[in-house]
C-alpha cells in the first residue's frame, strides 16, 4: 500500500471491505477473479491501487 492510501486511510478511518475492485463496473469482490463475476470485465485491481472512484464506463 502506497503511502498516500495509508495516510488518507488513516485521517479518514476508511476500512476496505473489498480488497479488490472490477475496473469495468466497479464492484467489490472479497478475492482476485480472472473475469468479474457481475459484468464479465477483465480487468480487476486492488481497492488500494483505485486513486479515483469514477462512475462505471458506459457502453455503447
Amino acid at each position: 500500500m502506497g503511502r498516500w492510501a495509508r495516510f488518507k486511510r488513516l485521517l479518514t478511518s476508511e476500512t476496505v471491505d473489498t480488497p479488490y475492485q472490477c475496473q469495468s463496473c466497479r464492484t467489490g469482490l472479497e478475492r482476485r477473479y480472472q473475469v468479474c463475476p457481475e459484468c464479465g470485465g477483465y480487468d480487476i485491481r486492488r481497492s488500494e491501487w483505485v486513486e479515483t472512484i469514477d462512475p462505471p464506463k458506459e457502453h455503447s
